[in-house]
């Protein structure tokens, strides 16, 4: 401990920091858990990517449509920790998503999509597509 001290002193930090060091060091800080780690600030957990689903989404945009007084958005958003962006990328997937889901053809799909078709009939004997390649072959 003493080295650390001499260390501290040597490079003429104020006694404030050396002390705080100190505390990091030794692990009898107020913060300092059963073992006598002291979780460093700047050395803290990897953030991830927040995932929300679907369900959450739609469950979100239903209730942010029904707010009408003002604040009461503000406040939705506060309470589940979002960002007024989130609602306007998820009030877009959703339209989206509706005018996909609309414009598909309804009714069976067909039975045997045409690029089958052409694989079926290569593996059927009929010889496949010659090529002429830039090297002797055999």
């Amino acid at each position: 401990m003493e080295d650390i001290l001499t260390m501290i002193a040597n490079f003429g930090f104020p006694i404030v920091v050396s002390a705080y060091l100190l505390v990091r060091i030794e692990g009898n800080g107020p913060s300092a858990d059963a073992a006598g780690a002291v979780p460093i600030p700047e050395l803290m957990k990897r953030a991830y990517r927040r995932r929300f689903s679907s369900a959450y989404k739609l469950r979100i945009l239903r209730e942010a449509d029904g707010l009408s007084r003002p604040g009461e958005i503000g406040a939705l958003l506060r309470r589940e920790g979002l960002y007024s962006s989130h609602l306007s990328v998820w009030r877009r997937q959703r339209d989206e998503g509706t005018r996909e889901a609309l414009s598909r053809p309804r009714g069976r799909k067909p039975a045997d999509p045409p690029s089958s078709r052409r694989w079926r009939s290569c593996a059927g004997g009929s010889p496949a597509p010659s090529r002429s390649l830039p090297w002797p072959v055999g």
